[in-house]
Parts: C-alpha cells; structure tokens; sequence
C-alpha cells in the first residue's frame, strides 16, 4: 500500500454530509447535442488526470467519481473566483467534518466542449500540490452525459448519446445515484450463484482495487465464503481531506476468492479493510478494461481488456510488498501502519518511524513541504526486490538514524 493511496482515499464521501445549498451541485449544463468528443488523459498512478481549459488556462484535474467538483485553493484564487457559499459541510474518509467555501466557475472546456455554469467547492488539502493538480472533477459533472475511460488508449470519451458509444442499455447494470453527487453505487457478486451482493461505490478517486468498509467487513465474515486474512494491522494514522485521524481501528488485507461484476469473472484478488462507511471499487478497475458509466440513464458498462493485460494488473494486486504504508504526517513521512507477519515487522520496524530515505528518494525530518513529495507519485517502492530504508530510532543515546536493507522473497510478493 502506497502513500498515494492514504492520500487520495480522503475524497471518498467529499461534501457527503453536506446541508444548505446542495442543489447547486446539480446546476451546470453542456449546451451541445448528439455529440461524442474524445481527449486525451494522463495517468498518476491508477487516477485519470484531465487538462480542461479556463479563462485560457490550462489546468489538471482528477476524474472522480466518489465527489463532487473541487477547485484546489490556489487555483480558486488564481481565476479570481468569489465565494456564493461558505458553510457547506464535508466529512472525509476518516468520518472528520469542516465547512467549506462553494465557488460558481467560469466555463470549463474539456477539449471543445464547453461546461457552462457548475459550481466548485474549494479545499486547501494538501494532495492537491501534492500531485500537482488544481482540483477534482467528480460524478456531477458529467451527470448529464456518458463518460467512458479507456486506459489502454489514454483516452476519455464523452457524449450524450450512448449508442454513439457502441453500447445499449442491457449491456450494462443498473446503478443508484445518491442525490445531488451522483455518486454510482454498483453491484458485485462474491459468489457464482449470486446469492451475496455487495453494493459498491464506483470511486475512481481511491486507488487499488476492492476497499471493504469495516461495518460490511463485520457482516462479510459471517458469510459462507472462504476468506483468507492474508495480513493484519493496527493503522496509526490517516490523512484526510480534514486532517490526521488516530483512529487504530485493526485492517486486513484479504484475499477475496470470487468476484464479478457485470457477468465478468475476476480471479482471486486482495481487498482491504478501511475505517469509511462505504466499500468501493476503485480507480484499478481502469486497468482491467472500459469502463462507461451513462449518468442519464444510471447504467454502469464494463469492457474486459485481452487476458494479457489483466494478468499485469492481477500481479501488481496480488503483490503484498514489503508490508508497511506511510503516511506525510505535518512536515515529515512517517509509517503509518504495519502488516503482521511481513518483513517489515520481522525486521522490527514500527509504527511513528520518521522516514528519511526510501530506496533512492531522501526526505527531511521535519521542514518538508508539497513538492518535496512529487517524488513520490510514481514510485513503486513495494516493487523492488530490495529495498533499502532509513529511520529515525528513539535510543537511549537520543534520536538516531538507522538504515535496513529489505529483501523480498517469492513467498513474501
């Protein structure tokens, strides 16, 4: 588990709670008809990025269908935005809620098509300079449209005709689109006889692949399924949109052994356990084929890619690393958790280490700031066979740095 994923897991439930003017975010309209556009798309780990264009400036957004639109602070302030709202509630993943300002944009174009009349709540969350991106498109925008992502292509493609598409409505699922978000709850099986099914949050801005929430995690192990609890950990801590939480809530990693969706057949893949109250498919699913989603409609599509690029995506899930996540505590990495019975607790590595070398990337032990992390998008630390790690140790003698060398084993990835 990455520290990408600790940071961008905070969009799931983003502006979930809020009160007030809540239909603002179903204002907005694409004037355009019996049209199909397709642009390109950049990836950032498993996240769709989008260039859109405003007051002609290019700036990047993440695709993400588990919120609402986000412009970043800076960027808000940077197009000179003024606030119409400023008490909009927003609770994170780690069930923490603050008040948010709600801005109206000037017309966003996604390639030549105008997006006229939305509004944006505004964040300073770190991830945003983090990644180097100016906020969040979520499910609202495209509520009046098809949208459909295709990684293999580095492509989106959008419409408001969905034959244009190739598809019809039976060949996809009926979703549930919670108010004023449009957040898509789909349905998986967990069985072949579809006697157990797990409504989901479609939610492209969380990373991986299959996140259970805890209070279905409590109903889920009283199925008749075999589940294999391949790892277990005490989180100690995790940003959100609204800060660090300390809840120590224990997380699993689990070995799902059957999963559908849309009459598709996964193999075994690894879930985890996390403290929001929504389980969700997230942004991975991208790398097992097309996903369409038609907002008008509310019908979900899947496309399975050709075997080959599965299997590279069944691996890279499969793969349990070296068995420690992290997290940018204040000014500092630090790690977050450790997974029992990994090398990294039998190295005797634990939790509230301050990180100051990871591989070849070196970081400060305090004094660190937004940019100093970009190093990090990208970097698949748990993919090296060896990985050599340097920590801040409390000893008797003060504060000292201790380096490991941590090797992986074919029982181990």
């Amino acid at each position: 588990m990455k520290l990408l994923y600790t940071l961008l897991c905070c969009c799931l439930g983003l502006l979930e709670s809020m009160a007030q003017p809540v239909e603002l975010f179903q204002a907005g309209t694409v004037k355009q008809r019996n049209f199909v556009e397709q642009v390109a798309v950049e990836w950032l780990e498993d996240y769709c990025v989008l260039t859109v264009t405003i007051e002609d400036q290019p700036m990047r957004f993440i695709f993400d269908t588990g919120a609402s639109n986000i412009f970043s602070a800076k960027a808000a302030e940077k197009l000179g935005l003024t606030t119409v709202a400023d008490s909009i509630g927003l609770i994170d993943i780690n069930q923490l809620t603050s008040r948010i300002a709600l801005v109206k944009s000037p017309p966003v174009f996604l390639g030549k098509t105008a997006f006229e009349g939305f509004y944006f709540g505004t964040s300073d969350a770190v991830f945003f300079e983090y990644l180097g991106i100016d906020g969040i498109l979520g499910s609202n925008f495209f509520k009046d449209l098809v949208v459909q992502v295709d990684q293999q292509n580095s492509q989106l493609v959008f419409t408001d005709r969905l034959s244009k598409l190739g598809l019809k409505p039976k060949d996809g699922q009926k979703f549930f689109a919670t108010p004023y978000q449009e957040l898509p709850i789909i349905s998986i099986y967990l069985d072949s006889c579809k006697k157990y099914r797990h409504g989901v949050l479609f939610d492209s801005g969380a990373d991986g692949f299959y996140h259970i929430a805890l209070n279905d995690w409590a109903v889920m192990q009283t199925l008749d399924i075999d589940w294999d609890i391949l790892r277990t950990a005490q989180q100690s801590a995790q940003i959100g949109l609204n800060g660090i939480s300390t809840d120590s809530s224990t997380r699993h990693i689990v070995r799902v052994p059957f999963m559908s969706l849309n009459e598709h057949c996964f193999p075994p893949v690894n879930a985890n356990t996390f403290i929001d109250d929504k389980s969700s498919i997230g942004a991975r699913l991208f790398c097992y084929g097309k996903v369409t989603l038609d907002y008008v409609r509310h019908r979900f599509f899947f496309q399975p890619y050709e075997r080959t690029v599965k299997d590279a995506c069944l691996e890279k899930e499969q793969r349990l690393g070296y068995g420690f996540s992290l997290n940018f505590v204040e000014d500092h990495v630090e790690i977050a958790s450790i997974w029992k019975g990994s090398i990294a607790e039998k190295m005797q590595l634990s939790t509230g280490m301050v990180v100051t070398q990871l591989g070849d990337l070196t970081f400060p032990t305090e004094g660190m700031q937004a940019d100093d992390m970009k190093v990090l998008v990208g970097y698949d630390y748990h993919g090296l066979p060896t990985l050599k790690l340097t920590v801040v140790e409390n000893q008797t003698t003060g504060p000292v740095e201790v380096t490991y060398t941590l090797s992986r084993t074919a029982q181990e990835e």
